[in-house]
């Protein structure tokens, strides 16, 4: 894990909604023609290897797609920059029924967050990533921040790196308030994860 993962959610309207991309122009025209809801950037990936070992207490397949899984995404489509760098924007289409699994979903792994402080603090201190305390763990997972953009959020504890509890658990909650907004606005949501840079 040498790199950022950067992600970006979307809305779009439930009568527009599609699964799929033509290509990556495609993809970049429907980036600039819809606004960014939810901008996510975690150094050396740590925000979704934290929710696969949470992935590994309990079970949360809506959530799949947060994690490190090789095969998550619905589409893969290559980029390249400068002809050198090269990488996958994986792309995971969130339609009315979908959310309400990941809504449902969310509510619990916070629900257990709480619950089960241990459980979530103690692989991550074995794996060396400071400031997982079940205290911290306990006090990030009872905030109620929601933010556009926690890495820059002055209110999100040591957000700027992506890996810290506060980080994780005010773009979980974000994503769960995106959820229930598009259900309420009948609109469906595009997660984007620019993978390899």
């Amino acid at each position: 894990m040498s790199y950022e993962q950067i992600t970006s959610v979307y809305s779009v309207s439930s009568n527009s909604f599609r699964n799929e991309f033509a290509n990556l122009a495609d993809l970049e025209e429907f980036q600039r023609s819809h606004e960014e809801l939810l901008f996510g950037m975690s150094r050396s990936c740590w925000m979704h290897y934290v929710i696969d070992e949470i992935l590994k207490l309990q079970s949360f397949p809506a959530l799949m797609f947060l994690g490190l899984s090789a095969s998550k995404g619905d589409q893969r489509i290559p980029y390249s920059e400068d002809g050198t760098t090269e990488g996958h924007y994986l792309v995971t289409f969130l339609s009315r029924e979908r959310l309400v699994q990941v809504r449902e979903q969310l509510s619990a792994l916070i629900a257990l967050a709480r619950t089960d402080v241990s459980g979530i603090a103690r692989p991550m201190n074995e794996e060396g990533l400071g400031g997982w305390s079940e205290d911290n763990v306990r006090s990030a997972a009872l905030e109620d921040i929601v933010s556009n953009h926690p890495h820059k959020d002055p209110r999100v504890h040591w957000g700027e790196d992506g890996d810290t509890p506060w980080y994780l658990f005010t773009y979980l909650r974000t994503l769960q308030k995106l959820c229930l907004d598009a259900q309420a606005n009948d609109s469906a949501l595009v997660y984007v994860e620019m993978d390899g840079m």
